[in-house]
């Protein structure tokens, strides 16, 4: 496969601001914690169910707030037919909803990686999205497997979340399954196979967890369909 188009930058990525719109992010985030205080520490102790108590003097746990932020915006309360959090910012924050109920939640393997460029391939909806993002490009490898949510800013090209999550390549055998058996079942509609992708990223991301805490422990026994670590623990 050829990857031309990262031989020079198109007028979209010459006009690109990705932090503007990762301001658009924190300014969305302050509005649910300023409104919706309940909400939030509700989402925190089902957060914490799912990947561990929050430990501020941990490596990871920046990180992990950022996975944090970007779960309760667009996970929290998911339901089949809406975002619980987003739809609550409908009228007041319309335009930063917008972007956001596009958005694309996804298991993704990293094609490339040139400058600030990353391309990636969705394994769950097989769509390819060339990311603007000079920040994670530092830190992801070509081949990878990430869980993260990329959101448009231009005709051509998207930005990455907050959170993003690396999967250890001894892992992807494990989620390539798991994602065949998401889709085996054709008579799915759209919006069943987002919600079972949804609870699939969930036990994923549950396991990345577990494998941060008990790093003694090899990954085929903590990505498995019958974990020996239970989530949160």
């Amino acid at each position: 496969m050829g990857f031309g188009f990262f031989k020079k930058k198109s007028d979209d990525a010459l006009n690109f601001e990705p932090y503007v719109f990762k301001d658009d992010f924190e300014s969305l985030y302050a509005f649910f914690i300023e409104q919706y205080p309940e909400d939030l520490e509700l989402a925190m102790k089902e957060f914490e169910g799912l990947t561990g108590k929050f430990d501020d003097e941990h490596e990871n746990f920046n990180s992990k707030m950022d996975d944090f932020r970007t779960w309760f915006v667009l996970f929290y309360n998911f339901s089949e037919k809406k975002y619980y959090m987003l739809e609550k910012a409908k009228d007041k924050l319309s335009g930063i909803y917008k972007k956001f109920s596009t958005s694309n939640s996804s298991v993704f393997k990293i094609l490339k990686i040139k400058k600030d460029q990353i391309l990636l391939k969705d394994l769950i909806y097989k769509q390819t999205f060339k990311v603007e993002d000079s920040l994670q490009a530092l830190t992801l490898e070509e081949g990878g497997f990430i869980q993260t949510t990329v959101f448009k800013t231009s005709e051509k090209l998207y930005t990455m979340a907050f959170g993003v999550i690396s999967h250890p390549n001894e892992a992807r055998v494990f989620i390539l399954k798991q994602i065949k058996s998401l889709l085996k079942n054709n008579k799915k509609t759209k919006d069943k196979i987002k919600l079972d992708s949804f609870s699939l990223l969930q036990e994923l991301m549950s396991m990345r967890y577990q494998l941060y805490k008990y790093k003694q422990v090899s990954v085929d026994k903590v990505y498995n369909k019958k974990p020996i670590i239970k989530s949160g623990v």
